[in-house]
């Protein structure tokens, strides 16, 4: 079965000196599910829309646009009366940042160029309206340097943890 979905947004910073407002749009616009399986493209996109920057010292100075591109293969692993597990690959095979010109003839800048991405996500019903759910993230990630002549950060890996609830009304 195919399917998708969209999230879009416009994130506003009032008296920011440390970011500007920007337009931000994640998808899977195209979703391949077989039983328990899927496979996705996945995008996301933040792009500068009114500088709103006091601080000209700043790193984050002059800052445009930030896209990604993502294949995402997961499926569930266990699927029980209450509790549900699942496991997801992200594959991060593209990535583009840009700064404006006056910030990219200072400084050079690293951005992620692959990145690979497991999650680990649990999910356990309390009750028929209660749900607890959390996540582990883990990124391998390999950074690529633009602008000047020095050399890439080293690469690192990330962790991230989450965890939350969902109740129905």
């Amino acid at each position: 079965m195919f399917s998708g979905w969209i999230d879009a947004a416009y994130q506003s910073n009032n008296g920011a000196t440390d970011s500007e407002d920007a337009y931000y749009v994640e998808a899977m616009p195209v979703v391949l599910t077989y039983g328990p399986a899927y496979i996705g493209y996945y995008f996301e996109a933040d792009t500068w829309a009114v500088n709103t920057m006091d601080n000209k010292d700043s790193e984050k100075v002059g800052f445009e646009h930030n896209y990604r591109q993502q294949l995402r293969i997961g499926g569930n692993l266990y699927s029980g009366e209450k509790l549900n597990v699942g496991l997801e690959y992200r594959w991060q095979f593209d990535t583009d940042t840009e700064y404006d010109m006056d910030y990219r003839n200072k400084v050079g800048y690293d951005e992620v160029d692959t990145n690979h991405i497991f999650v680990l996500s649990v999910a356990y019903d309390v009750t028929e309206n209660f749900n607890i759910n959390g996540y582990y993230q883990y990124e391998m990630r390999d950074y690529d340097r633009k602008g000047d002549n020095n050399s890439a950060k080293d690469d690192n890996y990330y962790g991230e943890f989450c965890i939350g609830w969902n109740y129905k009304f």
